[in-house]
């Protein structure tokens, strides 16, 4: 699928059910194809043998069928936020490390001894991360722990926000993850604060993938095209809604001035 890992091919398929479990969701005919693709496709998903992609299937092929579009936009900014603030809460010892992996360990040992080397790397790391907090270390791998004699790289960075974080610092980490987080924002105020215009009933959906996409960033580093593409189209549709509802408001002002 030219895609650089077995992980990225296992969210892409994740990606695929969860879609068509919108799609079969939002058809009006409730087409029974669709299910049948959808459960298909979530069987090929089990098949890749992969841990973090069924557990994201399992929390948001409910929330796409069971809860409407506002508040599906909800859960998606509550991931969002929770995803961009993980630093924070790791740096400030929040994060319930140990719980975790003694909940991996009870699924499968291996798996929990790969979540505890990350865990590990991440502590080193960050703690590297804060003696140039605001731009980084640069590139050349110097965001990592070297050997002082042979200069052997002796770190491992999982998660792509430890990678930007070591590498560009502060400013870099926002400056990646606030822009994926931006159309979320964006789509809260027109379509959750404001509530002037209708919203897709698709846009929904979609808002979850882009937000799980983000938390998915933390272990791993799946920043793929299809990831721009989901925010792309999502500040799209944003601004569309904007555009819509200021052009009630001029229609509504020139009303009032007429009647005035």
């Amino acid at each position: 699928m030219f895609l650089y890992h077995g992980l990225w091919v296992a969210f892409f398929i994740m990606t695929s059910a969860v879609s068509a479990f919108a799609l079969w969701r939002y058809d009006e005919r409730r087409n029974f194809a669709l299910l049948v693709v959808a459960v298909y496709l979530f069987a090929v998903l089990v098949l890749a043998k992969s841990l973090g992609s069924p557990i994201f299937v399992v929390m948001l092929i409910p929330c796409v069928v069971l809860l409407g579009a506002v508040m599906q936009i909800r859960v998606a900014i509550l991931i969002g936020v929770l995803a961009v603030a993980y630093p924070v809460l790791k740096g400030a010892d929040l994060v319930p490390q140990y719980r975790l992996l003694a909940q991996a360990a009870k699924i499968d040992p291996e798996r929990a001894a790969s979540l505890e080397f990350r865990f590990d790397n991440e502590n080193v790391l960050l703690e590297r991360a804060y003696l140039k907090p605001v731009f980084g270390w640069g590139s050349w791998g110097r965001n990592h722990i070297l050997d002082p004699n042979t200069g052997i790289i002796l770190t491992v960075t999982d998660g792509r926000w430890i990678i930007l974080i070591g590498v560009y610092g502060w400013v870099g980490y926002l400056a990646e993850f606030g822009l994926l987080l931006l159309p979320l924002l964006l789509l809260w105020r027109e379509a959750v604060a404001r509530r002037e215009v209708a919203v897709t009933p698709f846009v929904a959906p979609l808002s979850l993938l882009l937000a799980i996409n983000i938390f998915d960033m933390l272990p791993n580093a799946t920043l793929t095209p299809l990831t721009w593409l989901m925010v792309g189209a999502l500040t799209g549709h944003a601004e569309l809604l904007k555009s819509q509802r200021l052009k009630r408001t001029d229609i509504n002002t020139l009303k009032w001035r007429s009647i005035l």
